[in-house]
């Protein structure tokens, strides 16, 4: 999982060109200057399609105009200051990915949708690409990557071993992610979110609290008001400082309290 899922966007200086994402010139005249990236005000940018890759860290994939049409470009992260998530529409992200803005640092920062989420964009496989033309077969969020359906190992670039409880379908993992291989865990709840992990073959298989993805339930769950994730109870945050040997990230639920009230975006200690 590359290491720009959920982390806050930070300052960097802008980058253009070459595949090691290096200035290679720091003023323009046109695009030609640029070693396949974009003149922009005089400026050399890379060209990106979402903010994950290729941009480097620090840096945003944003769209801009200029005479030929809108093109997205990486730009420094600075650049992007929030006071509401609308202001992170420009940031191109992706389909398990939405750009939200972070009220601790004002800056736009990448939420995971909920694990098991519907998505297309994945890389094709022996079983996705049997799908009828314009009618894929629908993937997997999964730690903020789509994954793809599949079969045996082979279909996938680590291992078949995704499964919700009650869905038959297979999706593709990779290895370092599946919680249900650490040990200790088995075939029992592991804690107040009501995960389930199960050791059948290499299928790892998870059921959700009732509570839902990103609801407080800090009655149940130990070390302070915390959130459910697909790996159990997480404790929210603002920063990685409130989460020692583990990541703040930012995460995006469905989900409502019992209020009605929506939880939306949220950040919570990735185990």
């Amino acid at each position: 999982m590359r290491k720009l899922v959920g982390l806050l966007i930070v300052l960097s200086l802008a980058r253009c060109g070459g595949d090691d994402k290096k200035v290679t010139t720091t003023s323009c005249a046109g695009d030609a200057d640029c070693s396949g990236g974009l003149c922009f005000d005089s400026v050399c940018y890379t060209v990106c399609t979402d903010s994950i890759d290729p941009c480097a860290e620090g840096e945003a994939c944003l769209l801009r105009t200029r005479d030929d049409g809108d093109h997205a470009i990486c730009v420094a992260a600075a650049q992007v200051q929030c006071a509401t998530h609308d202001d992170c529409a420009e940031v191109h992200s992706r389909e398990c990915l939405h750009a939200k803005c972070d009220p601790d640092s004002l800056v736009c920062t990448f939420a995971e949708l909920p694990d098991f989420s519907d998505c297309f964009d994945y890389v094709p496989n022996a079983t996705t690409e049997a799908a009828p033309p314009g009618y894929p077969f629908a993937g997997a969020c999964f730690h903020g990557e789509c994954q793809a359906r599949c079969t045996i190992n082979n279909d996938c670039p680590d291992v078949c071993a995704l499964k919700r409880i009650g869905n038959d379908e297979l999706y593709c993992g990779a290895s370092a992610q599946l919680a249900c291989r650490a040990d200790g865990f088995g075939e029992e709840f592991a804690d107040a979110c009501s995960s389930v992990w199960k050791r059948e073959g290499s299928v790892c298989e998870f059921s959700f609290s009732a509570e839902g993805p990103g609801t407080t339930v800090a009655a149940n769950c130990e070390g302070g008001p915390s959130a459910c994730l697909t790996e159990g109870c997480a404790v929210l945050c603002k920063t990685d400082a409130d989460c020692p040997g583990t990541t703040c990230r930012g995460f995006y639920s469905y989900d409502s309290l019992p209020d009605d009230t929506g939880i939306g975006f949220f950040k919570a200690c990735r185990k």
